[in-house]
């Protein structure tokens, strides 16, 4: 019993990590870019305009969450099986989120 509440507890806190780390932009723009074939650094780079340093800590974040994994001599990133979820549960948070202001327009409406 005392082991399923310690992994409940390590989950919702490593679930709220990941939600942190994701929500800032670039991070999350990082993990989309890393679906298909995936993404080499250097691209990112001239993307984003930022030196290595900064970067590698941006993909770092994202590998500790366990969203990427690195490839081909840590210059190709990857998105993982919990980094797909992710970004399936923000695309389903986007459409719940459009229903509910389409209800409130409504509403607001009347």
């Amino acid at each position: 019993m005392k082991t399923e509440k310690k992994l409940e507890e390590f989950t919702k806190n490593k679930s709220l990590n990941i939600l942190e780390i994701c929500s800032r932009k670039i991070n999350f723009e990082i993990l989309q870019l890393a679906q298909g074939k995936g993404i080499i650094t250097n691209k990112l780079i001239d993307k984003y305009r930022i030196s290595r340093m900064p970067l590698n800590r941006r993909i770092n974040q994202l590998l500790d969450c366990g969203l990427v994994a690195r490839k081909n001599k840590k210059r190709h990133i990857l998105i993982t099986p919990l980094g797909k979820s992710f970004l399936l549960f923000i695309e389903k948070l986007q459409k719940e989120l459009k229903k509910h202001i389409e209800i409130k327009t409504i509403i607001t409406l009347k």
